[in-house]
């Protein structure tokens, strides 16, 4: 057994050795547990054994004694007796303070089987007698009263509902227990007591909070300093705080915040363990997110805390070796120093508390101007760690920093040097259009900073290069991506007027580095300056290209994962070459054949499950092939279709073996542990790369169109469906759901060619049931707004009266189930956060902001699909206003300027194109009209005025209330006083002459009005034209005198307006003009002017 213990501690174990191992334990474990349960308390019993092997033996103990696990059952009671025997008599023989916490929580567990059923109450007498024995420093005594507390912990877990008297002998015990002499008993209280509070019993707490909780933070910071064993156990015993305070006791942190700070800021300044200091920094930044205000009225929290992350940043390196630089940059980014956890809490303490930007600023030119260059090196950390909260500092400020930072690059300290980059890459993510601003002092020091010697600087350098181009804006739009992208390009091309030519230069000398970190960044570096020099690279193409191919051929040894990143790297590095240059399409043809040649790319099934982190950039790399090739991309599709399949076709998640233990030294995914739990083990790099190669797929549709194989077609259709209700990766149903759009898309093209109306109804029907399944119950936000805009895509691409009165109701149905969902979670949320006071309002502000914005999103989809549907399908639409909109001027929604713009669309084209009788439904929105046709934007101007227009038209004299038709005259007269022509003001136009038309109680308006709009045709917009002469002709029907004007001034006007109509429009204006009074009054020759200027009213 102590061989086999041994085997499962050695980590260098030789890995066959130790899979038998394991196998062996788990048969033991199946087959013989009461043996192997004997077999390891022998191992326990030895006096010298190695600290490892009893921990090891203790986990491996645990879900044998668990009596949820049916194991338990199997063991003998013989040697369920020997358990509870011996198991005690071990705890008094084991030095090591963590092992007799396990071996008490050994005993917890059967005790919490044996004790209900009347078999070991002798456990709970332990308890008692061990608190009872005297309190001197006596080992066993000593070792009685820990056992005591302990003891006492695992009852009170298992009594459960706590009574009055329990709970106050707890408190009474755990507050001697913190008083003690004895080093170890108040750590056991200190566990004790946590323990207890996360029982989440109110009584316990308010009874713990009077006395024992303010004793326990005293006790922690009494603690430090301390021996390192002590110190370490102290870390493990106060690790349930961190949970305690953010989640299930938060009380804690608000009831007694100053004394949990002044205890960790103790603990932070004076304790020699690093662990227990990182723990300390955790629980501060808990206290300073919660609770800014304290640490706002007490600076010298701050000051101290502040004064240890200084000293963690001028930590000693030995900074004339490269070999040193390599590993400090290495333990940064895993995150094993100082300095990483002083980034961190930098970044924490500036975002709960703003105001201390200032200071931060005033320490870092401090620190700066010192001679000493380990001061200059915490500054540059301290920068980049609150860069991104500089955003409202004032311009010398900043540009005072940046100069900082250049003087920084030319330092004679390599760690400096790299750290003056780090600074830039942050400045560069955070503070771009700043950084940009002064751009002109950084050319020369990254020219320096690329020739850098130490491969790590000029690493750093390139990084701040790819960071510094890259844009980090998401497109919102996939159809205005492209010529956002090239417009962000054209921007960077302006505002950084660099030699980019000599920048490449620096940059591609290091493809050859022996670095594989360099030639990395490098890589990516330079993808990112062939993009911003565009077209003008295609003459150097085939030069790098043949450079580019040489580091994919030096880099063939896929076993080995640095050539195999800098090999996908090198080819993500050509395809972003040939999409950005537009090189020839021969070129990309030769290159892309080329690279899909190569055996070791194409040997994707190296790894089973998929978990290839490298697959993405091939993926992205064909993808930019593909946008290059368009038709031409067929044949590679053809190749490229085992990659696919095979990524598609590998299940998301295996069944492991799931670990019960919360020990740090469980082992991998392969471990046993007892009677394992099966748990599903997601694999989320495949998940991304499922993501990516339905990503191809729509671009694939996109670019070769009905030049798609039917089998290619076919295969993309069977995976759309499939994937659009994958059951818990959001990206994946986005792309799925964008590749349902974009294929039927394709579909409709071919049918409308054949004339097979037919099929693409059947296939309408099956992909609207598909995108809408899910919806009801919630989803992630991005996976409902992808399926609304699928359909409302597909409705659209359909075309007009095609969708029946069921599918309508379908859409209708959803749409309204996933408005009363989010108006459910959003009652939810806010019952959740109405607790939350003072200072965690702004963390629950933000944290509603971003569930505002998604629910927005999800919103105006569906108001988009909705719009489709009137658009294309009005006649089918009569429940709509029926129901629908009677229930969306009491939305939440309705009062949200992101949201209204949507709403007035959907309005405008529900007036504009539903069933007859809107004015029964759409009048209450009136004001809400009225009130945005005067805002910023343009879209929402026009669609104001229209329905306005339309709302008119179809109420009548039923439009209410009337002075609402007055405010709306007002604000259209005011949109088109503007001497631009525009299609808003040419739907004003419109808007007005309805308005006059249709509402009577305008009448006394109509004098003064209809000469205004009169002024203002003809309109220049199509979709506006005939409606105005339309409104015209009903003009002159209802207010002849003043449509033809005093002395018929506007008849010549008119004459012109309609010479393109039939010849009974002209009759009957004829005999119009003829009955007013001012034709008959005219002289002679006014009447022959007429007749000679508009021969057509044949007058």
């Amino acid at each position: 057994m102590d061989q086999l213990l041994y085997t499962l501690c050695d980590q260098k174990e030789d890995k066959i050795i130790l899979k038998a191992a394991k196998q062996a334990l788990k048969l033991a474990h199946k087959q013989q547990p009461s043996q192997l349960v004997q077999e390891l308390l022998n191992s326990l019993t030895i006096k010298q054994q190695d600290e490892r092997i009893k921990s090891k033996a203790l986990q491996l103990l645990k879900p044998l004694v668990s009596p949820l696990k049916p194991t338990w059952q199997k063991i003998t009671v013989d040697v369920k007796n020997q358990l509870k025997t011996n198991l005690i008599s071990i705890y008094f023989e084991e030095k090591s303070i963590a092992n007799r916490y396990k071996l008490v929580g050994l005993m917890g567990l059967i005790a919490s089987d044996l004790i209900p059923k009347g078999q070991w109450n002798e456990f709970k007498s332990l308890s008692i007698e061990s608190i009872k024995s005297n309190n001197n420093n006596n080992n066993n005594n000593e070792l009685n009263r820990e056992l005591g507390v302990l003891v006492m912990e695992q009852l009170a877990k298992l009594v459960g509902g706590q009574t009055a008297a329990n709970i106050k002998l707890y408190s009474q015990s755990l507050e001697n227990g913190l008083r003690e002499t004895s080093e170890l008993v108040r750590l056991a209280s200190i566990k004790a007591t946590l323990s207890l509070l996360g029982l989440d019993n109110i009584e316990c707490y308010n009874q713990f909070k009077i006395s024992v909780i303010p004793l326990m933070f005293g006790v922690v910071a009494a603690s430090v300093p301390s021996s390192r064993s002590l110190e370490s156990t102290l870390k493990e015993v106060v690790h349930p705080l961190e949970e305690l305070v953010e989640e299930r006791c938060p009380k804690l942190l608000k009831d007694h915040n100053i004394a949990l700070v002044e205890c960790f800021i103790r603990v932070l300044t004076l304790s020699t363990d690093d662990l227990l200091k990182y723990q300390a920094t955790y629980i501060l930044t808990l206290s300073i997110e919660s609770s800014p205000t304290i640490w706002e009225t007490n600076p010298t929290y701050i000051q101290s805390w502040v004064q240890v992350l200084i000293k963690w940043c001028s930590t000693e390196e030995k900074e004339d070796s490269e070999t040193n630089l390599q590993i400090w940059e290495q333990n940064t980014s895993s995150g094993k120093n100082h300095q990483n956890i002083a980034r961190l809490s930098f970044d924490n303490i500036v975002k709960s508390l703003p105001s201390t930007i200032p200071s931060f600023i005033q320490i870092i030119n401090q620190l700066f101007k010192s001679q000493d260059d380990k001061d200059k090196k915490a500054s540059l950390i301290c920068l980049s760690s609150i860069s991104k909260y500089l955003k409202e500092e004032k311009k010398e400020d900043i540009e005072s920093l940046l100069k900082l930072i250049v003087e920084g690059i030319s330092n004679i300290n390599p760690m400096v040097r790299y750290e003056s980059f780090k600074c830039l890459t942050s400045f560069s993510i955070h503070l771009k259009d700043k950084l940009v601003s002064n751009i002109k002092l950084f050319e020369s020091p990254v020219a320096l900073g690329l020739a850098d010697k130490y491969p790590l600087i000029a690493g750093a350098a390139c990084d701040f290069i790819y960071v510094l181009l890259d844009n980090n804006d998401e497109q919102e739009e996939e159809e205005e991506e492209e010529e956002e992208e090239e417009e962000y390009l054209e921007q960077l091309r302006k505002s950084i007027p660099w030699n980019w030519s000599n920048v490449l230069k620096l940059v591609s000398r290091h493809f050859e580095s022996s670095d594989p970190s360099l030639v990395k960044c490098a890589l990516l570096s330079f993808s990112s300056i062939v993009e911003i020099i565009g077209k003008k690279f295609e003459p150097f193409y085939e030069t790098y290209s043949l450079l580019l191919f040489s580091i994919i051929e030096k880099n063939n040894d896929h076993s080995i994962m640095d050539q195999k990143d800098i090999c996908y790297t090198a080819i993500l590095a050509v395809s972003r070459m040939a999409v950005h240059s537009l090189a020839s399409k021969k070129s990309c043809i030769r290159d892309f054949d080329r690279i899909l040649s190569n055996p070791s790319v194409l040997n994707y099934k190296t790894i089973p499950d998929g978990r290839d982190p490298f697959m993405e950039d091939l993926l992205n790399a064909t993808i930019n092939f593909c946008k290059c090739l368009g038709k031409d991309f067929s044949k590679f599709l053809v190749k490229f279709q085992g990659v696919i399949i095979f990524i598609l076709q590998t299940k998301d998640s295996k069944i492991i073996v799931g670990s019960d233990d919360d020990d740090d030294d469980s082992d991998s995914d392969d471990d046993y542990d007892g009677d394992n739990d099966k748990l599903p083990n997601i694999n989320p790099i495949l998940l991304e790369n499922k993501t990516l190669a339905l990503e191809l797929m729509c671009e694939c549709v996109d670019s070769m169109q009905e030049g798609l194989f039917p089998g290619h077609y076919g295969y993309f259709e069977q995976t759309a469906l499939k994937l659009v209700n994958h059951p818990f990766y959001s990206p994946i149903r986005v792309e799925a759901s964008r590749l349902l759009a974009k294929l039927f898309n394709l579909h409709v093209i071919i049918a409308n060619k054949f004339n097979d109306k037919t099929r693409a109804d059947k296939n309408f029907k099956r992909y609207l049931k598909s995108c809408l399944r899910a919806n009801p119950i919630y989803d992630e936000p991005e996976s409902i707004v992808a399926n609304f805009d699928c359909v409302a895509d597909m409705i659209a691409c359909l075309g007009h009266g095609r969708m029946t009165h069921q599918q309508v109701d379908l859409c209708y149905n959803t749409f309204s189930s996933t408005v009363h969902m989010l108006e459910t979670i959003k009652r939810i949320n806010l019952g959740k956060h109405g607790d939350d006071k003072e200072d965690d309002e702004e963390m629950v502000d933000e944290d509603m902001e971003d569930e505002d914005e998604e629910e927005d999103n999800v919103i105006s989809s569906g108001l988009k699909m909705i719009s489709n549907i009137l658009v294309f399908n009005g006649d089918e639409t009569a429940h709509i206003g029926a129901f629908f909109l009677p229930n969306i001027i009491k939305w939440n929604w309705i009062k949200k300027d992101s949201i209204k713009g949507d709403i007035i669309d959907m309005l405008s084209k529900y007036s504009q194109f539903g069933e007859r009788n809107t004015g029964a439904f759409i009048k209450d929105f009136i004001p809400i009209l009225v009130d945005h046709l005067l805002v910023d934007d343009r879209q929402i101007r026009k669609n104001a005025a229209n329905a306005i227009g339309f709302i008119a038209q179809s109420t009548k004299e039923q439009f209410a209330p009337a002075e609402y038709a007055v405010d709306a005259l007002q604000k259209l007269n005011k949109l088109i006083q503007d001497q631009e022509i525009t299609e808003v003001s040419d739907v004003a136009v419109s808007a007005i002459g309805k308005l006059i038309l249709y509402i009577p109680q305008l009448k006394p308006h109509a004098n003064r009005v209809i000469p205004i709009w009169l002024s203002k045709l003809p309109l220049h917009y199509s979709e506006e034209v005939s409606t105005s002469i339309h409104t015209l002709l009903e003009l002159l029907k209802v207010y002849p005198d003043i449509t033809l004007g005093a002395n018929l001034v506007h008849v010549g006007h008119i004459h012109n307006l309609l010479l393109s109509v039939p010849r009974e429009t002209y009759r009957f204006i004829k005999n119009l003009i003829q009955k007013t009074t001012t034709w008959k009054t005219l002289s002679q020759s006014l009447k022959d002017d007429f007749k000679k200027n508009c021969p057509n009213f044949q007058l």
